[in-house]
């Protein structure tokens, strides 16, 4: 059984050195500037009020929230970062002024331009209760790193380096003990580069 590893995501302007890029949306008092905005998988996407009122962004449409993110109240001056994790269109709005207020966030996958075998990459045991060894057993054309989020999109872990596990290879152990029980996303940069997802169970 073959697994995809998206090797190739070219940098853009304002792309980090984790191969995240954020992307900023003023909330005005009565739109979002910009309304429609077009990230890639990994990305944030930080919302200011930039207003005088208290406004909201809300995934949903028709003043009905879909559940993906909520800021809650942002009073003037606040801000609300969410990380996108999967491909797709997203709509949302604000709560107080949703029949004028209303915004969309199109999030493309990166192009798959590397098939891997099923043992280039393990995550060992999953699910896991304490201790999760992560293995890339090939050498990536460059460092490799790891940042872990959970199903809301939050970051769970710093920036996570693999130690060289010989010629051929990377290897780290992350410790999760502390996590509460839940799905979380592994997400992988090689070289700077964002390179794929994998999914991990805490139990």
């Amino acid at each position: 059984m073959k697994m995809l590893c998206l090797l190739s995501f070219l940098l853009v302007a304002g792309f980090g050195a984790h191969g995240q890029t954020k992307h900023t949306v003023q909330i005005r008092d009565n739109r979002f500037d910009p309304a429609t905005i077009t990230v890639n998988v990994g990305d944030m996407v930080e919302w200011v009020n930039s207003g005088s009122m208290i406004h909201t962004a809300t995934s949903g449409s028709n003043c009905q929230p879909s559940g993906a993110f909520n800021s809650g109240n942002l009073n003037p001056g606040a801000t609300y970062s969410f990380t996108f994790t999967s491909a797709g269109a997203l709509s949302y709005f604000c709560i107080p002024h949703c029949g004028e207020m209303t915004g969309t966030v199109t999030v493309q996958a990166a192009t798959s331009v590397k098939e891997l075998d099923q043992n280039d990459f393990s995550v060992y045991p999953n699910p896991v209760t304490d201790l999760v060894r992560l293995s890339l057993n090939l050498k990536a054309p460059g460092n490799v790193s790891f940042k872990a989020f959970d199903f809301t999109g939050k970051e769970v872990t710093q920036e996570l380096t693999l130690e060289p596990a010989g010629s051929d290879g990377q290897s780290l152990n992350l410790d999760v003990k502390s996590w509460p029980r839940g799905i979380y996303v592994l997400r992988v940069w090689v070289g700077g580069k964002y390179a794929f997802s994998h999914k991990l169970v805490r139990q």
